[in-house]
């Protein structure tokens, strides 16, 4: 831990947060939120990220590359055109506080966002551990798996014991209007469009419910687009918790 003081005093710098609009000028139809780093997910509901970015440019990279060889991540590069999902590998990053360099642990953060496009931070996922958040509107989802070590289980060879893994999959709702998560299920998307009388009165008399249902999310967030300003009874049609 010796080492973290150490880099800030390699650099000091004053950094601008850089902050992302929420509703690009360039593709109205879709919705972007502000770049940084969520440290709950009240933050990434409430577009609020905890942190910024620093703003660097190509003639820091002395400083990117003596924060790198420590640990350290200093800038995100992300294109979900490439590649949905992405691994971080560094232990800490460093972010704009205040306009101030501050570093902080990877393991403490919720998620982050980059470039308006956000992604939760799962440390025991599958394969990357930055997840994209699919932000559709205000119903949005969010899925990954996760590796556990299961207990009960053990294989032994001649030299040694090898513990057992199993996969979990998580499957969830984000929704932007009561500003929570849900298990994705036909059952808590009802509750949401419920909200949308006129929807839901028309959604009930659909045969095929469940192949019905994610097309009646669409027509909710069509109707019942993304607002970060506006407050809601939080008592009010909430689905089941995860």
């Amino acid at each position: 831990m010796s080492r973290i003081p150490f880099i800030l005093g390699l650099f000091l710098i004053t950094v601008l947060s850089v902050r992302g609009q929420w509703v690009r000028d360039d593709d109205t139809s879709k919705v972007w939120l502000s770049d940084g780093v969520y440290m709950t997910q009240d933050e990434l509901l409430n577009n609020s990220p905890a942190y910024f970015w620093l703003e660097l440019t190509a003639d820091d990279w002395r400083f990117k590359d003596s924060l790198r060889r420590r640990g350290v991540l200093a800038e995100v590069n992300a294109n979900p055109e490439i590649k949905v999902n992405f691994d971080i590998r560094e232990r800490y990053l460093i972010v704009s506080e205040g306009g101030k360099s501050k570093i902080i642990e990877k393991k403490s953060i919720w998620g982050i966002c980059v470039n308006g496009i956000p992604y939760r931070y799962v440390d025991r996922a599958r394969r990357e551990n930055l997840i994209m958040i699919n932000v559709l509107g205000t119903i949005s989802y969010l899925t990954y798996e996760v590796v556990y070590e299961d207990p009960f289980y053990w294989s032994a060879d001649v030299t040694r014991m090898e513990p057992q893994y199993r996969n979990e999959r998580v499957d969830q709702i984000i929704d932007f209007e009561k500003k929570d998560i849900y298990r994705n299920t036909k059952k808590n998307l009802e509750k949401i469009i419920e909200r949308d009388s006129f929807l839901y009165e028309r959604y009930l008399l659909e045969t095929k419910k469940t192949k019905a249902i994610y097309e009646y999310a669409i027509k909710y967030n069509n109707r019942h687009p993304i607002n970060f300003s506006q407050n809601y009874d939080p008592d009010s049609n909430l689905p089941d918790k995860p």
